[in-house]
């Protein structure tokens, strides 16, 4: 390994370097939402970080790569929350809830970061779509592990589980959009409204009195 890519791991690694990085894709994800990817240039991305284009290129070597880690940001503790919640057991109706939690909170944390990757995944290689593919499917498939286990427990009846899962990350990718704005105050009340339409339905008896803590 060379001197220099030595330097790049060594500023990649540590923890100043790991919050910078997230800080850049953090700033690079609303930038690329607000101006489209394709006129957000390193120079920019550089600039709205408050740092040199050289001192980037130590993080991230490309524009593309700051879209994929984008996505590795975003999706990486949503397969870790869902591996967790599989392995205790949580109920498919308190998995609902905790998933569109997860997603507001991303709309208040990095603004931008779920829009942006969403409309501007296609500028991606080959190679880094199919890996994006293969995550989102691990996430899915662990995500519908949770209400194929309720069906077979006999909690809530049959359903095709891929397509509830799918229903569930619509719902979510929507919020992102009509609620961009969100602020930390708002996101408990925003997922429990959510939570209840996704769970009881729009003609649900009981449904504004349910809450997910009593799942």
């Amino acid at each position: 390994m060379t001197e220099t890519a030595q330097s790049d791991e060594l500023t990649k690694s540590t923890p100043v370097g790991q919050a910078r990085r997230r800080e850049i894709l953090r700033l690079a994800s609303q930038l690329f939402r607000d101006m489209g990817y394709h006129s957000a240039t390193m120079d920019k991305i550089a600039e709205i970080a408050g740092i040199a284009k050289p001192t980037l290129y130590h993080y991230f070597r490309s524009k593309e790569e700051i879209l994929f880690n984008i996505h590795l940001l975003y999706i990486t503790p949503l397969i870790e929350s869902q591996t967790r919640r599989v392995e205790e057991g949580a109920s498919s109706t308190r998995v609902a809830y905790e998933v569109i939690y997860e997603h507001l909170n991303v709309i208040v944390e990095s603004p931008g970061m779920l829009q942006s990757f969403i409309e501007h995944q296609r500028e991606l290689s080959d190679e880094r779509r199919a890996e994006m593919r293969a995550n989102r499917k691990t996430y899915r498939r662990l995500v519908e592990e949770s209400f194929r286990r309720d069906v077979e427990l006999g909690v809530i009846p049959p359903c095709d589980t891929r397509t509830v899962a799918f229903s569930l990350f619509g719902m979510c990718n929507w919020a992102s959009r009509a609620h961009s704005r969100l602020t930390a105050d708002e996101v408990e009340s925003l997922a429990t409204e959510l939570w209840q339409l996704f769970v009881f339905g729009t003609s649900g008896a009981n449904r504004d009195t349910m809450r997910p803590e009593d799942f």
